[in-house]
């Protein structure tokens, strides 16, 4: 591993990896859904220069936390809106992720949609998803993941929670003619519990990395559904 981005959460990290490892030194335009506060992003745009990045969320207070972080970067923007709705012209991105954010999605094949839409002919979206919403032992929490859920029915769908079906995730894509590349766990929440007071060990965050790595390789992904965190189901335009 050349440079450790993300030493809290191995999916965000694999991710970037990925990124690297197809797309290399070419000039691409990443889209990232869901961009949040802009997370692991400054640094890894920072040491490539050549990608282009543009971020969407629809929470305000996220987006300018986000403004802040890139104001720095000529090669970095974000905005406003809504990841259901078509947002860029069609074929216009290389890339596009969504990091901890198909939980949050009310209206999956919408999202499915526009991501097929905005990638260009063999690009990528690397779709990520948390299940840990919904093994919280925190009473609030709990709570708020069916209640969420009927928000959203009556139009308020900011804080809406709801699990991730992988199998049916994947029968989006294909039903909207997308291609699914691979499905990941990630984020053993044994080890990311234990290794979050060693995230300046190089060594230890190699050995959870490498560990993720060798198992993902190794078991389906149904069977470690239970031991992770994380899931990225990484999909390609065709």
């Amino acid at each position: 591993m050349e440079k450790i981005y993300s030493p809290n959460n191995a999916a965000k990290q694999w991710i970037l990896d990925q990124i690297k490892g197809n797309f290399g030194e070419r000039a691409i335009t990443i889209v990232d859904f869901g961009c949040g506060y802009g997370s692991v992003w400054p640094d890894f745009l920072t040491d490539h220069p050549q990608y282009q990045y543009k971020g969407f969320d629809f929470n305000r207070s996220e987006i300018e936390k986000a403004k802040q972080a890139f104001a720095n970067l000529p090669n970095a923007q974000v905005a406003l809106a809504d990841a259901q709705k078509q947002l860029i012209p069609p074929e216009s991105a290389d890339v596009i992720t969504a990091f901890s954010a198909l939980e949050h999605i009310v209206d999956l094949k919408a999202f499915v949609s526009a991501v097929l839409t905005a990638l260009r002919p063999g690009g990528r979206a690397y779709l990520n998803y948390d299940a840990g919403h919904f093994r919280s032992h925190d009473l609030k929490e709990r709570v708020m993941v069916p209640i969420s859920q009927w928000l959203a029915k009556v139009g308020i769908e900011g804080p809406f929670m709801k699990e991730v079906n992988d199998d049916r995730l994947c029968e989006i894509v294909q039903q909207l003619g997308g291609k699914v590349i691979t499905v990941r766990k990630h984020n053993c929440q044994a080890l990311k519990g234990f290794l979050k007071k060693y995230n300046n060990n190089q060594a230890a965050i190699d050995a959870w990395f490498g560990f993720e790595e060798a198992i993902s390789n190794a078991l389906p992904p149904k069977d470690l559904h239970k031991l992770f965190l994380s899931t990225t189901v990484v999909i390609e335009k065709v």
